[in-house]
């Protein structure tokens, strides 16, 4: 067992430790003196005080003690540093367990004794009550290179114990002459819970808008940014469409997935690019963030950093973002693949339609559109009566005319091919009459009248065809030769 006092200066002020059991404590009027070892052969010395135990009561098996789910709390920060050269500090403080963010509180304007808002912290979020968590206090600065004041190691026990108090310790300062700690955050109030952290949404609707100019990569104009959201493997689980010749850009609204995204504590990528056309698309700057610090509404801002500035003097920020979610508890609507956002939609295809479209084979379902048909569709009275006519379409009579097409006579001639050759396809076979007959064309050509019907009845046009036609002569007599 160890006895300490604490010190608003000090960190902790060692007066003396004891050795024993639980069984001799809960004997009752236990008395042992407390020892500091540095002192130990000091001349005089005896002891750094006595430690007393007058009873133990022994609790009641049968009363199961309820052990708390979650812990409320309200913490004090006094005496911290001033960190602004024109007036004092703008403090903020964050709980971290195992390099995660678990909470961050509200920022307090121009202060240096600051009481924030009551928060919560749920025992599974940091393992349990005896893991080690952080305590950082920062002071905010609006180009978003916050100033660290101190910090403090301590676990959620000690912490949920009321009047627990802190020094924070800053340690660029420590082991400077007449430097003790930075502030002090004291436990106000706590009050423990059998209410665990509730389930996450399945989704956030996230709205980005910038707060502080972009960087400028274009020359003759403004940037065209676009965002792009990646997960903790680099998968891009959102692009935005393109703000063109913009620096302060306030882009649409998109659903985010927390399952996509890893869940609540796996470090999601803001990435902010400048477009152009030839694909060398400019990098602005980014972050990452957890959705559990994103969802932290009074105290959302985060600078775009571009680590290739970084060593550069005076450099800060490409610019500052605000984010917001909102918890999205729909289900999402399967809708057909969309032209990817940022990107103008092929000429020719409408946007929104699916990529491929029209598709081959089958038409989609649901086309043509369930239902019934128009009103009025078709016309009443459609088709007229008596359409088509009797006897359409007509059976010709007599067509082709008998005889025709008339058979080839002594063709090819005879004699061909010559013996011991192949005649040349598509000639008619060797033995077969002569072509063209004789007294082509034959007399009363053209033939017979056409059948009845075809073409249309009636006479046909006078001066059709033109007298004189075919003219005298035609063809000419020995025509084909023989």
């Amino acid at each position: 067992m160890v006895c300490v006092a604490h010190a608003v200066l000090t960190l902790a002020d060692f007066i003396g430790r004891i050795s024993t059991t639980l069984k001799q404590l809960a004997a009752g009027n236990f008395s042992q003196p407390l020892i500091n070892p540095e002192k130990r052969g000091r001349f005089l010395y005896k002891n750094s005080g006595i430690f007393t135990c007058d009873s133990a009561v022994a609790m009641d098996p049968s009363k199961k003690k309820v052990v708390p789910k979650s812990y409320k709390m309200v913490l004090r920060g006094q005496g911290l540093d001033r960190k602004d050269l024109a007036g004092k500090s703008d403090p903020f403080f964050v709980v971290k367990y195992n390099n995660l963010t678990i909470y961050k509180s509200e920022v307090l304007r121009n202060t240096l004794d600051a009481t924030w808002k009551e928060f919560s912290v749920d025992v599974a979020s940091v393992a349990n009550l005896d893991t080690p968590i952080l305590l950082e206090c920062y002071d905010w600065d609006a180009n978003g290179t916050f100033d660290h004041i101190g910090s403090v190691t301590t676990t959620l026990r000690e912490l949920s114990m009321k009047g627990a108090k802190f020094p924070l310790i800053n340690k660029e300062k420590q082991g400077r002459i007449g430097y003790h700690n930075s502030g002090t955050l004291t436990l106000e109030a706590v009050t423990p819970s059998t209410e665990g952290a509730k389930a996450p949404p399945p989704a956030y609707t996230v709205r980005v808008t910038t707060i502080s100019k972009m960087d400028n990569k274009d020359v003759l104009s403004k940037s065209d940014p676009f965002l792009v959201v990646k997960s903790k493997t680099g998968a891009a689980l959102f692009k935005s469409e393109t703000m063109m010749n913009q620096l302060m850009p306030e882009f649409k609204p998109f659903r985010l997935e927390v399952a996509a995204a890893g869940g609540l504590d796996s470090p999601i990528t803001f990435e902010a690019w400048d477009f152009d056309t030839n694909g060398q698309h400019d990098f602005i700057g980014g972050f990452s963030a957890t959705l559990r610090e994103l969802n932290f509404a009074h105290n959302n801002e985060f600078r775009l950093v571009n680590p290739a500035k970084l060593t550069r003097a005076l450099y800060h920020n490409s610019g500052i973002v605000k984010v917001d979610l909102t918890p999205d508890t729909t289900t999402p609507v399967s809708t057909p693949a969309a032209t990817p956002q940022g990107q103008a939609p092929p000429q020719g295809v409408p946007q929104g339609y699916p990529q491929g479209y029209p598709q081959q084979g089958a038409p989609p379902q649901g086309y043509p559109q369930q239902g019934p048909p128009p009103q009025g569709y078709p016309p009443q009275g459609y088709p007229p009566q008596g359409y088509p006519p009797q006897g359409y379409p007509q059976q010709p009579q007599g067509y082709p005319p008998q005889g025709y097409p008339p058979q080839p006579q002594g063709y090819p001639p005879q004699g061909y091919p010559p013996p011991g050759q192949v005649p040349a396809q598509g000639y008619a076979p060797y033995g077969q009459p002569q072509y063209p007959p004789q007294g082509y064309p034959p007399q009363g050509y053209p033939q017979q009248p056409p059948p009845q019907g075809y073409p249309q009845q009636g006479p046909p046009p006078q001066g059709y065809p033109p007298q004189g036609y075919p003219p005298q002569g035609y063809p000419p007599q020995g025509y084909p030769p023989k």
